[in-house]
């Protein structure tokens, strides 16, 4: 087994430590102006579907509140994404993109939140 260097080590438990259980989806929030008032909505990538979903006013702080919290979580995916990159030519191992995307609509669909406990190979 190959050591990793201190840095990819570094690296890999900063993206360990900086992952919460979050009911955010990331996703983009945009506005759309019906009769004269502004209503925002969110993108959000499901698999290898984007789905929109309507937010509400924007005039209401509630759901301004809830557009920013989704612009976070989106922000923080980007840096989480960054940051895997890294670690993917430095040669850790990944897994492959399908396993990936059957991680990330298990992830969407709360069930890591919820306890689910991934065991053979997407564990790995």
């Amino acid at each position: 087994m190959k050591r990793l260097p201190l840095n990819v080590q570094t690296l890999y438990a900063d993206l360990a430590q900086g992952i919460t259980f979050s009911d955010t989806v990331p996703g983009s929030v945009f506005e759309q102006r019906i009769k004269g008032k502004t209503y925002l909505y969110a993108t959000e990538k499901h698999g290898t579907k984007r789905v929109q979903h309507y937010l509400g006013s924007a005039e209401d702080p509630d759901v301004l509140r809830r557009a920013e919290e989704i612009r976070r979580a989106a922000q923080d995916a980007r840096l989480r994404r960054s940051t895997v990159s890294m670690l993917k030519r430095s040669g850790v191992p990944a897994p492959t993109l399908a396993m990936g995307r059957l991680m990330e609509a298990v992830a969407n669909a709360g069930l890591f939140r919820k306890g689910l406990i991934l065991v053979g190979t997407g564990a790995y």
